[in-house]
């Protein structure tokens, strides 16, 4: 209930809410600001991400 005694409408979770954050969080990677701060990227990445273009660094 809210504090007008109404009560509250309760949204169930449906697969449109994890796609459109998979969708956000896509586009968010694209902006400048994101691709400039390596942790906002990160915090953006799956910890297994890995890319394929990227060369081993030797030292």
């Amino acid at each position: 209930m809210t504090g007008s005694g109404q009560p509250t409408a309760r949204r169930s979770w449906s697969p449109g809410d994890s796609v459109a954050a998979a969708v956000e969080g896509e586009l968010a990677l694209l902006t400048p600001g994101v691709r400039a701060d390596p942790a906002e990227a990160a915090r953006l990445l799956d910890p297994m991400y890995f890319h394929q273009g990227t060369p081993a660094s030797d030292t």
